[in-house]
């Protein structure tokens, strides 16, 4: 039930906000003590995590609110924006991170590069507190995520993101032995580190981004389970014809739109009807569904792919 999604969102999130703390500080911290550009990057993307619980935990109260005259089908939507939100934030630290790495790799190879070596003890400290952070982190979202049958978008986007960061922490491990032991790189190792997760992140997030402007745009998502009820629904009601059904999901509400028509006459009680049994078959699915009814002329449709 959506209220059981909403607790274990909740408890994830506040079991959450200490060790995405320690990821965050120990990035910031022991970046700088170290003198690595990438390691703070790395610390920057999970303190973006850290403040974004806080933001995530506003989303939950707003998006469960009764729905009213002002927004009389909820505000499920501000879980994509909050997603969108997220991602723009992290797409331009990524690129001030990007063109700061590549300003340094040519400093160096036109020789006006000051080197700052890389201390590598402090390094090792942090590969250990954020690892194990990251390892908690993981397990309370994956506990929650099972125990909601990962029905939680939010949850979801926060896995993720904890996700990447972590193998932002792996990266930089295997970078800085990679790089730092080829002698021609080993100047500017930390640079093409930052270089290569800045690249890779903004892919990432890039293709984030894409997802979730297909969202807001309503890109049907749900494309095998529409042709399955299209099947389902013109053989079992058959004095209507369905000519297109949509299936879409904001936040933790689905939306339902379909367009039929009907042989004969049909009052409005036999029309009530059938949209209530139509929702009843539909929520043994997808739980509470906001279904939209659309009466049309026969052979009119033209904007579905089915005849």
């Amino acid at each position: 039930m959506r209220k059981d999604v909403v607790l274990y969102e909740k408890k994830a999130s506040n079991y959450n906000i200490i060790p995405i703390f320690i990821m965050a500080f120990s990035g910031i911290v022991f970046g700088a003590l170290s003198h690595s550009s990438a390691i703070v990057l790395d610390g920057i993307f999970s303190f973006v995590l850290f403040l974004t619980i806080f933001l995530g935990k506003w989303i939950q109260k707003q998006v469960d609110k009764p729905k009213n005259y002002d927004y009389p089908m909820g505000m499920s939507r501000l879980s994509s924006l909050y997603v969108l939100f997220k991602v723009l934030i992290l797409l331009g630290i990524l690129l001030f991170s990007l063109i700061n790495s590549l300003i340094e790799i040519y400093s160096y190879f036109v020789g006006t590069l000051e080197h700052v070596e890389i201390i590598q003890s402090y390094v090792g400290i942090y590969y250990i507190v954020k690892l194990s952070a990251f390892i908690i982190s993981v397990i309370i979202y994956r506990y929650y995520m099972n125990k909601c049958n990962f029905q939680s978008n939010i949850l979801s986007v926060d896995y993720k993101g904890t996700l990447v960061d972590g193998f932002i922490t792996i990266g930089i491990m295997f970078g800085f032995f990679v790089f730092g032991s080829i002698e021609i790189l080993a100047p500017i190792s930390d640079a093409l580190i930052l270089f290569i997760l800045s690249c890779f992140l903004i892919f990432e997030m890039g293709h984030q981004l894409k997802a979730e402007v297909d969202n807001i745009l309503w890109k049907r998502n749900y494309i095998s389970r529409e042709d399955y009820y299209y099947g389902y629904f013109n053989n079992y009601f058959v004095s209507y014809h369905f000519y297109d059904i949509y299936i879409t999901k904001t936040g933790p509400q689905y939306f339902c739109n379909m367009y039929l028509t009907f042989e004969g006459m049909h009052n409005v009680e036999e029309m009530y009807e059938i949209e209530k049994e139509l929702k009843e078959i539909l929520e043994k699915e997808f739980e509470e569904v906001i279904l939209n009814l659309y009466f049309v002329k026969k052979n009119k449709f033209k904007s579905s792919k089915y005849k």
